[in-house]
């Protein structure tokens, strides 16, 4: 298997490397960068991972060096990454589609918002016209490689509507989502001074009786479209209404920006990357209120971490809520939606080890190996009973 992708993230190596362990073999991955412009800019890093060959395909030439490379590999297996974010990638896919029969595509929605993604400054006239204009190109997109494209692991509920919407068929499209993994003993071991403590499915006894003060967080960048002033305002508005709670927030951005008294919202800084799941455990609930986000895996690390997680219905990780906790997803921009949930959490904190207990049965199902199981098995069309955690079908 050869992967095309714009630069290797750390939820996709994971889920990479997981797939050389059990192919028995390393994979190779092309990528037109060594890490993301725009992700670094978010505090994201790429750890390196022993079983991938990564091949960054720049400097000089470099566009026909990526289509010699594909001509030369066109027997096998190609999988696209986000293919449609670099218009040479998406070049390379249509090359490769009219040479090789096995290509398939790992694809989250495109945003339908008119906030940008990646950066903290909105066109909002631009930005709009974009989310017009996407659906039109992916149906031309659609015209060209639907009969060529074997199929398509659609990152959350929305991008299988889309993909649906543009003229593929339902048998091309595969439920997916993204994976990371759960700290363990070896990991402690190997990164002591970054490395989260290792967690356990033990409840304590402690969240059985009345909380005095429910305990919120965020972690997510400081852009607008992760909606992080609804999440405030909501508090402010629960704090109102005689709700005990506080709110710390961790993320990269402007937080001079953000309407925070230092009473009960608080910025707490930047957490080392990969570090997540040592911060959640301190904290009654986890909150992820975008307004737009093709995953969320942040979502995974709580779960994984044995904290409580909320989010709203525009986080394509909610599909693992609907599962475990549907009382759990809000309606992204509604202030009283939320508002609402906090209220019901804080008067009804006997419940959260209910609900925690509920998420933690699939936390052994959302790791990066049985994604990468799932994954072999559909691309080798073995048949298989099981039915993933992601599958938002069932």
């Amino acid at each position: 298997m050869i992967f095309w992708c714009p630069a290797l993230t750390n939820h996709m190596g994971y889920f990479l490397n997981a797939i050389s362990i059990l192919n028995g073999k390393n994979i190779l991955i092309n990528t037109i960068y060594n890490d993301h412009p725009d992700r670094i800019l978010q505090g994201w890093s790429t750890s390196k991972f022993d079983n991938i060959n990564h091949a960054v395909l720049r400097g000089k030439f470099s566009f026909f060096k990526m289509v010699i490379k594909a001509f030369n590999l066109r027997n096998e297996t190609h999988i696209f990454i986000s293919p449609y974010e670099k218009f040479s990638l998406l070049i390379i896919l249509f090359f490769i589609s009219y040479i090789s029969k096995n290509i398939y595509l790992i694809s989250e929605p495109y945003s339908n918002v008119k906030y940008e993604y990646l950066k903290s400054q909105n066109n909002f006239l631009l930005s709009k016209f974009k989310a017009t204009f996407r659906p039109l190109l992916y149906k031309f997109y659609s015209l060209i490689l639907k009969r060529q494209i074997n199929g398509i692991f659609c990152i959350s509920e929305l991008s299988y509507i889309q993909y649906l919407q543009v003229g593929y068929s339902k048998d091309k499209l595969i439920p997916f989502g993204y994976f990371v993994p759960k700290y363990s003993e070896s990991d402690l071991n190997k990164n002591s001074h970054l490395a989260p403590k290792l967690y356990t499915s033990t409840i304590s006894t402690q969240s059985l009786f009345p909380i005095s003060n429910l305990r919120l967080l965020y972690i997510g960048s400081l852009l607008p479209i992760k909606g992080l002033d609804i999440l405030i305002q909501a508090v402010y508005k629960s704090r109102s209404n005689g709700v005990l709670c506080t709110l710390d927030i961790y993320g990269h951005g402007n937080s001079s920006t953000l309407d925070i008294d230092n009473l009960s919202i608080f910025y707490k800084g930047v957490i080392p990357f990969g570090s997540s799941q040592k911060i959640m455990s301190d904290y009654d609930l986890l909150v992820v209120p975008s307004r737009y986000d093709g995953w969320g895996v942040v979502v995974n690390e709580a779960i994984l971490s044995n904290t409580l997680v909320a989010c709203s219905n525009a986080v394509g990780a909610r599909v693992l809520l609907n599962k475990t906790s549907p009382n759990l997803i809000f309606n992204e921009d509604s202030i009283d939606n939320l508002y609402s949930m906090i209220d019901f959490l804080y008067n009804n904190s006997m419940l959260i080890p209910y609900y925690r207990s509920r998420q933690l049965t699939i936390q052994d199902q959302i790791t990066p190996s049985v994604a990468a199981n799932y994954f072999i098995n559909k691309i080798n069309r073995f048949h298989t009973d099981i039915i993933p955690a992601w599958d938002f079908r069932v």
